[in-house]
């Protein structure tokens, strides 16, 4: 039986925050006056978090901190709004940018009480065409090893991204990571010829192929335009989480005081409130056949452990795209694409996060209408041409009768 001891505080951590705080003060008294500018790299519809910097009190609230973010654009200053379709501004001040957009690319800037803490230029790498490799536990496709290009001083290799989380527990399981075509100096202590590279002064690790930093010049040599990304895929296997069975209360003074089993639900006032869950979210869409459509599992990104299941089924992404040739994949968003849909498409699929449900999609694939513009203009014709026979008709009856008459 798992137990779980309670406390309120410890000294350590309240050493640890007085630390940390005159650690931050003694770093901005180092700094110049002018605060140094960062450089940061973000994959286009990844998420990126960027700190103030200020140096909180330990006896003061974060809420008392609130730094304002600017954004510089060629027309003058902007300042960010807060909670925006995109950009999050935390209980810390920090900047959240998620889903990163090529327009998000730019220079920010946090301010508080007049004064700036932190500048950083953000450039957004645009999204590319990545190749599948595969770890040595799987059959298939390597990753690229480095590529020297000595008449440049310029090294070519693979900058990768830490491993997603795994997508099963309890069980075998897939993850992966992105591998971005990563250009920086063969010898660091000499000039890029036939130019230069000042931008590898800023990105000491090393400037992605595809960055809008990078000059046309460089960007379209053939060694660095053909070099491409790549998505390693791998195999994992972890315990699934487990909730202690009982939660022990602690006074002051160490004594137990409640003992809650927290294993089956149960919770104690004092305790700090259990977080509430987020709602599932479902829909329905309609879908003609032959179409094609994207399902993106919410709050979810490259470096998230996804799971989709086509009813009770688990989604395989290996399997699922050998078995339709590509028709149906999970790309390296942990997007869940269809192509070409047909009537058999028509189900209910959910995606998995941590085990928990996140969002269910039903997919109602519909018989696509096989009528074409030109039939719709042969039936018009057709009934004009008989509503004409109709009207001679007509006229014809009426003289007849006039004859008659006479």
């Amino acid at each position: 039986m798992e137990v779980e001891t309670w406390v309120t505080a410890e000294t350590a951590e309240q050493e640890a925050l007085e630390k940390n705080y005159h650690e931050c003060l003694q770093a901005l008294n180092n700094d110049d006056v002018t605060v140094r500018e960062k450089a940061r790299l973000v994959l286009e519809q990844q998420s990126i978090e960027l700190p103030c910097g200020m140096c909180q009190h330990p006896d003061r609230e974060a809420s008392e901190y609130r730094g304002k973010w600017k954004r510089v654009l060629q027309m003058g200053e902007e300042r960010v709004e807060h909670d925006s379709e995109n950009i999050v501004i935390t209980s810390s001040s920090s900047l959240f940018i998620r889903r990163a957009q090529l327009s998000d690319a730019g220079q920010y800037l946090c301010i508080w009480l007049g004064q700036y803490y932190s500048v950083y230029r953000l450039d957004v790498v645009r999204t590319e065409k990545r190749a599948v490799v595969y770890d040595t536990d799987i059959k298939g496709a390597r990753p690229a090893k480095p590529k020297a290009l000595p008449q440049n001083n310029l090294q070519l290799f693979t900058s990768w991204t830490d491993w997603s989380d795994c997508t099963l527990c309890g069980m075998p399981g897939r993850r992966h990571k992105i591998g971005i075509c990563t250009l920086k100096k063969l010898d660091a202590n000499e000039s890029v010829k036939p130019v230069d590279l000042s931008v590898l002064h800023d990105y000491p690790g090393g400037v992605p192929c595809r960055s809008s930093a990078l000059p046309e010049y460089f960007a379209s040599m053939g060694e660095i335009w053909s070099r491409r990304s790549e998505t390693l895929v791998g195999t994992c296997e972890v315990a699934c989480p487990t909730v202690p069975a009982e939660t022990n209360i602690t006074d002051e003074n160490g004594i137990i005081v409640e003992t809650v089993r927290t294993g089956e639900g149960l919770y104690s006032i004092r305790l700090p409130p259990p977080s509430i869950p987020p709602m599932v979210k479902r829909k329905t869409v309609y879908e003609s056949e032959g179409s094609n459509i994207e399902l993106v599992c919410p709050n979810s990104d490259s470096t998230t452990g996804v799971t989709w299941q086509n009813n009770t089924e688990i989604i395989d992404p290996i399997k699922i795209r050998r078995f339709t040739r590509g028709r149906i994949i999970i790309d390296d968003k942990n997007a869940l694409r269809l192509r070409r849909l047909t009537l058999t498409d028509t189900s209910l699929y959910s995606c998995w996060m941590n085990q928990r449900l996140v969002a269910t999609v039903r997919i109602v694939v519909t018989l696509r209408d096989s009528s074409r513009p030109s039939d719709y203009i042969a039936f018009a014709g057709f009934g004009a041409a008989m509503l004409t026979v109709l009207c001679i008709c007509c006229t014809a009856c009426k003289n007849r009768k006039k004859q008659t008459v006479k």
